[in-house]
């Protein structure tokens, strides 16, 4: 994503599908100027990459994962002060339908989305 957007800045190309949040980080880092680029258009939210333990885990140390992980904005807020995200928070399978939609519109696997 980085990339994209100073290869857009410095006219190497004429556009790119990037993260809205991505596009403040480069800014932010002075990679760019907000006068580098235009956002033309925006999709419905796309979910970040998940946290995710393995399934033959004993019950109890998954509870403990899930504890610590859920819990971690309390343990230590500054960990999210520089991000849009607040805190961790579960999530499952239909909310990564939108992928699995993108896929779809595109002819594709999922598993080519992730190449």
């Amino acid at each position: 994503h980085d990339k994209s957007i100073i290869a857009i800045a410095k006219g190497q190309a004429d556009g790119a599908g990037v993260c809205d949040t991505c596009i403040q980080r480069v800014v932010d880092a002075g990679l760019v100027k907000a006068t580098d680029y235009r956002v033309i258009g925006t999709s419905d939210p796309i979910p970040g990459s998940p946290l995710a333990y393995r399934g033959d885990l004993p019950a109890d140390l998954v509870q403990k994962i899930k504890d610590f992980v859920f819990g971690y904005d309390k343990q230590n807020p500054d960990f999210f002060k520089d991000s849009n995200t607040t805190a961790y928070f579960p999530v499952d399978d239909s909310d990564y339908q939108v992928v699995k939609d993108t896929a779809k519109a595109l002819n594709m696997s999922p598993e080519e989305l992730l190449k």
